[in-house]
């Protein structure tokens, strides 16, 4: 399963129709599944490839940060086989990569890592005993 959903895709693409337009390679009007699958898979192979140096891949979990940096990569590669790549895309393309050898590093997390919340510890207020010795730093002054 590719790390990107068709709605992300659309959504990195700039919409359905956009999207129509760059995976509409026999220009029938709509876009080719084929292209589409293909544009996934190689977002994905460019992800991995970063990520598999620390984390098994694919990556079962994939945060949502991933699956916008693989719906960017096939928007791109669909970009890049039409021949509209410019600038600004290589410059972003610059970016997906500082991010993803941050998570190659392990100073990002590449998993969706939302914790559970624990029911085995809980926090409870226990009223000080009067009796107890101080330690505070007044009251071991001069102890010694």
């Amino acid at each position: 399963m590719p790390y990107a959903s068709i709605t992300e895709l659309e959504h990195a693409a700039g919409g359905a129709d956009r999207l129509r337009d760059l995976a509409d390679w026999n220009a029938d009007g709509t876009a080719d599944p084929a292209v589409i699958e293909q544009a996934l898979a190689q977002a994905d192979a460019y992800l991995d490839q970063y990520l598999s140096l620390r984390y098994a891949v694919p990556i079962q979990n994939p945060s949502p940060i991933l699956r916008g940096y693989a719906a960017e990569q096939a928007v791109y590669w669909l970009r890049q086989s039409r021949g509209f790549v410019g600038e600004e895309e290589n410059r972003q393309l610059e970016n997906r990569q500082r991010q993803l050898e941050l998570m190659r590093d392990g100073r990002l997390r590449p998993d969706d890592t939302a914790p559970t919340r624990s029911e085995a510890v809980r926090a409870e207020f226990v009223a000080r005993d009067p009796d107890a010795v101080d330690v505070s730093r007044n009251g071991l002054r001069g102890a010694w």
